[in-house]
C-alpha cells in the first residue's frame, strides 16, 4: 500500500524491546513494517539489550525494518542492584528513559507517545512530558497495573514481600495520575477497561480500544524459510500437546482441572491416555524456579504423562514447539481479563485446541466471539477428558479453519491498521485539546455525562 504524503510521528515507549525476548514487546516489534503504510513515523524507545532480565535473541532484530530508529539507553546493572532487592527494569532504568525521551520529544518534532510495555513503572513518565513538551500520549495495557487478586479469599500470598506492598502502593497512587491524562487507552482486554470504570468515575470508555495480540505471521514467515532443518521432532507414536508460556499460581484450578480430566481419562480407558504427552514450555520467568505443572499432576498420578521445562525458552523455539504439536492447550486464570499473548496464534496454525478456562473470563469469551473452538470449565472433568480420548483416538478434527476476513484483520498488519487509526483520533483530540486550551474529559473531576 502506498505511503501517505503526510506522515505523523510516533515515539513508541517499549523499555524490554528486542533483542529481549520479552512478552510485552511482541506487538511493537510485530507492528513496525506497517507503520508507514498506516500514516506514522515511527521510532522507539528501548533499554540496551544486556541491560534487560530476559533471554536476548539477536534473530528477532531481523523483522524490524532499517529505517524504523531505536535509541537505546543503558540500565543500572543488575549485579549492582540485586544485593538491593531491585530488580525491575522500570526502576533501573527510569531515570535514562525520562531523559532520553524527554531530549526526543524536545527535538523531533513528536505528535504521540505510545507506551506499550508491561513496566508499569515508565508510565508516569507520559504525564511529565506531556507537561513539559505538550505532546500527548496513549497507554497500551497487556497487563493489569492494579490488581486485588492477592487479597481475595483463597488467594497465595504475594510475591516479594515488602517489595510487592512497595509496588502496590505505587501503583494505587501512579495508575490514576497516568491514566488522568492520557489521550487514549489501549487494552488486550475489556476487563481492564471495565476496573478502570469502577474504580475511576472521571475514566472515560470512549476514549479507549480494545486490541487483541496480532498473530505472528511474520514470524511463521520466516519459519517456513528455514524448511526442516530446524524444526522439532518430537517422539512418535504419541499424540503431543503443547502449552507455551508462564503457568502461574493463578492458574491452578485450570492445571488441577486437566490433571483430573487426565486421572479420570487413564481410570476409564487407560490404552487412550497412555497415548497422550503433555508438554509445558517455559513455564515461569526464572531460571531455577521449581515448577508449577508438576505438582498437581503427581497428586492426579499423571506426571509420567507431562513433561515441564520452567526455564524460558527462545522465542522462534516457542513457536518451533507449537507447530510440532499435534494439539495445542491455553490455559484459563483466576485473572478474569487475562488473554494469553499467544492466543491468535494458536488459531492461525489451525491444530486441535484444548482451552480451559471459567465461563465469564476474558479468555472464554474471546474464544466464543471467535467461534472457532469450545472452552470447558476446569470443573468439567468429563467434557475434557472425553475431548483428550477423541485426540489419543485420532477422532478430534483441527479447530474450525478461520476465516480469509479473521487472518486479514488480527495478522500483524490488521492490528497497526486499528491501532493507527486509533491514535490518529486520539492524536485529533488532543489537538482539539491544545487549541481550547481545555483538558480532557478523563482529567475531570466529576463523572463523564
Amino acid at each position: 500500500m502506498k505511503s501517505p504524503s503526510y506522515l505523523r510521528r510516533l515515539l513508541i515507549v517499549s523499555p524490554g524491546f528486542a533483542p529481549a525476548n520479552t512478552p510485552d514487546s511482541h506487538r511493537v516489534r510485530l507492528s513496525l513494517p506497517h507503520w508507514k503504510s498506516c500514516g506514522w513515523e515511527v521510532e522507539v524507545l528501548a533499554v540496551r539489550g544486556e541491560d534487560v532480565e530476559a533471554p536476548l535473541e539477536p534473530e528477532l532484530l531481523d523483522s524490524i525494518p532499517g529505517d524504523v530508529p531505536v535509541h537505546r539507553v543503558k540500565a543500572w546493572p543488575l549485579r549492582l542492584t540485586r544485593c538491593l532487592g531491585i530488580r525491575s527494569l522500570s526502576w533501573r532504568a527510569g531515570g535514562a528513559l525520562r531523559r532520553a525521551g524527554g531530549r526526543l520529544l524536545t527535538h523531533g518534532k513528536f505528535d504521540l507517545v505510545l507506551f506499550s510495555t508491561s513496566q508499569f513503572g515508565v508510565l508516569p513518565l507520559g504525564p511529565r512530558w506531556l507537561q513539559r513538551t505538550g505532546v500527548p500520549y496513549v497507554l497500551d495495557f497487556q497487563d493489569p497495573w492494579v490488581t486485588d487478586y492477592y487479597e481475595k479469599p483463597g488467594a497465595p500470598r504475594p510475591p516479594g514481600g515488602w517489595k510487592y506492598r512497595l509496588a502496590h502502593r505505587r501503583a494505587l497512587h501512579n495508575e490514576p495520575l497516568s491514566l488522568r491524562r492520557a489521550a487514549g487507552v489501549v487494552s488486550v482486554s475489556a476487563r481492564y477497561l471495565e476496573e478502570f470504570s469502577a474504580r475511576y468515575p472521571w475514566y472515560d470508555r470512549r476514549r479507549s480500544l480494545i486490541l487483541p495480540f496480532p498473530a505472528a505471521d511474520i514470524d511463521f514467515n520466516r519459519l517456513a524459510a528455514e524448511g526442516p532443518t530446524r524444526s522439532l521432532t518430537l517422539q512418535p507414536g504419541f499424540k503431543h500437546v503443547v502449552a507455551v508460556g508462564a503457568v502461574g499460581p493463578y492458574m491452578r484450578r485450570s492445571i488441577e482441572g486437566l490433571c483430573a480430566a487426565l486421572a479420570r481419562l487413564r481410570s476409564e480407558n487407560a490404552a487412550a491416555a497412555i497415548k497422550l504427552r503433555f508438554h509445558f514450555i517455559g513455564t515461569s520467568y526464572a531460571t531455577d524456579a521449581p515448577p508449577s505443572v508438576l505438582p498437581s499432576a503427581r497428586p492426579a498420578r499423571v506426571a509420567d504423562l507431562i513433561e515441564e521445562q520452567t526455564a524460558r525458552v527462545g522465542y522462534y523455539e516457542a513457536l518451533r514447539w507449537m507447530l510440532a504439536g499435534d494439539a495445542l492447550l491455553a490455559v484459563g486464570s483466576d485473572d478474569l481479563g487475562y488473554i494469553p499473548s499467544r492466543l491468535a496464534n494458536l488459531l492461525w496454525l489451525e491444530k486441535p485446541l484444548l482451552t480451559i478456562a471459567s465461563s465469564g473470563t476474558s479468555l472464554a469469551n474471546r474464544l466464543a466471539e471467535w467461534c472457532v473452538a469450545p472452552v470447558y470449565a476446569p470443573e468439567d472433568s468429563k467434557a475434557v477428558g472425553d475431548w483428550l480420548r477423541d485426540l489419543a483416538e485420532g477422532m478430534i478434527p483441527p479447530s474450525k479453519p478461520v476465516s480469509a476476513s479473521w487472518r486479514k484483520e488480527h495478522n500483524s498488519e490488521g492490528m497497526t491498521r486499528h491501532l493507527a487509526d486509533f491514535l490518529r483520533q486520539r492524536c485529533a483530540e488532543a489537538a482539539r485539546w491544545s487549541r481550547s486550551s481545555r483538558p480532557p474529559a478523563a482529567a475531570q473531576s466529576h463523572p463523564t455525562p
